[in-house]
Order: structure tokens, then sequence, then C-alpha cells
């Protein structure tokens, strides 16, 4: 199915405007929605977006919100709390990752793929796999007697279309993480879902690496949890989807202030490992809002050269500290996926910390 043709359909039945976080399932919908006016905005996380929905319900909209099923559980509670509440109606388009019929997904998503129909029947939402236009009128015949109905979208059903969102940054992500592995070398670092663990894994292999590959948002978290326990430095490898996904974890962090912390955001204004989606980093100044929080230090770079200084001058200063790296979209050309499974991942961690 083409990404216009889906939208065209869509509006048929009056659907809009189109909110959501973006998954690479269904790629190209995010990026064609993104070169109409006014019809799509991203948002950090899947139950804002839900909630955003819910504020357009209620000026007599039909909002559709767009996710990966990972994202479910970000919604659950403005569904039981606010919709399912309230009869405040939305039509979810959920993406399929895992799907046990296909072919074997990455390991974050498998639980998650078996069980996508049961979760959401569960928050009293029904569902439907998206296969014909037929599916469309069903979701709207569907929401004049419950408030939340999902389309779920197989990968690949909806055809490619290529992200315009442009950067103009010179250094690659790829650099950037080579040049913090080179050096962090024997501190234990904590990289974030998706290309930012791909390419610390390729960069700088090690065992006290924790790679993060499902769980978007919550790496910081995670190494907040170590930094607490431990007297080594820890270093977070962000990107600014997860980052903006769960941006109160800053407050957090400053509140109880390990000295040991720091916080590397990789910032390429977009979601690289779902089709390079815009994100809205570049209207947000994370780096200010990391001082703000209690962060001890903050700074900001975008070369080569002033990173590996900052760098080296923030692991001689107590913490946190945060440093945001604006980086250009893209990816490492056939960049693999991490070989180890996530128990392997959390076994060798423990073992090389003790």
């Amino acid at each position: 199915m083409k990404p216009e043709e889906l939208y065209q359909e869509l509006k048929k039945y009056n659907f809009g405007p189109f909110m959501g976080v973006a998954d690479s399932s269904f790629g190209g919908f995010f990026n064609y929605l993104d070169t109409l006016k006014n019809e799509y905005i991203p948002d950090v996380n899947e139950g804002l977006a839900f909630s955003r929905g819910a504020g357009s319900y209620l000026t007599g909209k039909k909002p559709v919100v767009m996710m990966q099923n990972a994202g479910i559980g970000n919604l659950i509670n403005p569904q039981t709390s606010l919709n399912n509440l309230y009869n405040t109606k939305s039509l979810l388009l959920v993406g399929w990752r895992g799907n046990p019929a296909n072919k074997k997904d990455a390991p974050e998503h498998w639980y998650m793929g078996e069980n996508t129909k049961e979760f959401l029947e569960l928050a009293n939402i029904k569902s439907k796999v998206l296969e014909s236009f037929d599916d469309i009128k069903w979701a709207n015949d569907e929401l004049e007697n419950t408030s939340t109905v999902a389309l779920i979208v197989n990968p690949e059903f909806i055809e490619k279309y290529e992200s315009q969102h442009k950067t103009n940054y010179e250094m690659s992500r790829y650099d950037a993480v080579e040049l913090i592995a080179n050096n962090t070398k024997d501190m234990i670092r904590i990289s974030t879902t998706g290309m930012i663990s791909r390419e610390l894994n390729k960069a700088d292999d090690a065992p006290k690496n924790f790679y993060v590959i499902g769980s978007m948002g919550h790496a910081s978290s995670i190494g907040l949890g170590i930094a607490k326990e431990v007297k080594e430095k820890i270093i977070v490898l962000d990107g600014d989807g997860a980052a903006l996904m769960h941006l109160g974890v800053l407050s957090t962090i400053g509140n109880i202030k390990p000295k040991n912390f720091l916080h590397i955001c990789l910032d390429n204004e977009s979601w690289s490992s779902t089709g390079g989606q815009r994100t809205t980093s570049n209207t947000t100044e994370i780096k200010d809002i990391a001082l703000a929080c209690g962060y001890t230090n903050s700074r900001k770079v975008n070369d080569k050269e002033n990173l590996e200084k900052v760098i080296k001058e923030l692991l001689e200063l107590d913490g946190p500290n945060f440093l945001l790296v604006n980086v250009k979209k893209g990816n490492l050309e056939d960049i693999e996926r991490i070989e180890l499974l996530p128990e392997e991942i959390t076994k060798r961690f423990m073992e090389a910390i003790k």
C-alpha cells in the first residue's frame, strides 16, 4: 500500500490530525505525512501522543495515533484512565514488530510481537491487522461504539517513502561514537536503543558495555541505578529521540547528583533506526534543560576536535555532567546487529563490574 493512498483513504473518513512516535514497520507513512503542512507533529512518547489525541478529539477531530507495538506500554495508563474513562476516541496505527508469523525479528521484539493483540485486548482496544481499505472502514464503524481501535501494520505492508528531513552537521554519529569509545576505554558504558548501541559494539565491544537494545529512553535511568552503587565512571550514550522520550529523568539525576556520571546525547534531530523521521530536538535545548535540572556541568559540541577536548575535561570534573553532540543524519553503512543475546549481555556485564 502506498503511503499517499493510505492517507487519502483515512481522510475519506475525516481522520486526522496525525501524531505519534516513528516506527520502521511503516516509516514511509511518517515520512510522507511530514511533507504535508499541519498534518503531523512528532511526539516524544506514545502515551503523550495518545493524550494529545484525546485533546484533539475534544475539539471535534478524529485523531490517528501511530507507534510501534513496543510503545503500547506507554499508552496503557492514558487508555485505561482517559479514553476508556471519558470515552474520548482515537484510531491507532501500530507497527507489528516481532510478528511470530513472519521472519524472526530482533530479540527485543519477540515477547511483544507474540502478545500484541492480547495487550491491546486487555486494555479494551479492539484491533485488526490492516490488509485493505476495508479495514479502515471497519475501524471507523467500530469507533462509533468504543473509545479506541487499533489497526496493526505488518512490516513492509506500507511502501517506503524517503525522509525529506535534513541536517547541516559535519560529524557522523559513528565518528563521534568511535572517538567517545577511544576516550572511555575500560569504563562502564550504557548505550541506548538502536544504532548507537550497534555502533558502540562495532567501535569497541567490551564486557563493561551494557547495550540497551530495547526499553527506549531508559538508558540514563539504568546508568543512574548503577552509578549509585559503584565508584567507577558511568558513561551513558543517549540519542535525542530516546532522551526526549523520558526527559523527566534529568530531574532525578540532577537531584541525586552522582559525581561519577557523564551523560552524552548524540543529537541528529531524527530517529535513525526507523527511517530518519524528525524529532523535536531542534527546538529543545536539552543541554540547558540538564543544567536547569541540577547537572553540575553541561556542554555542546559539533566537531571532532572539540568533542575530544570536552570529553577529557568532563571526565576530570565531578558530575553529573552532560554533553550534547550534534551529528549529521545517517547510519554507518551495513552496520550489523549485536550478536550477543540480552541475557549474555547481562551476565558478561555483571561479571565485569564485580
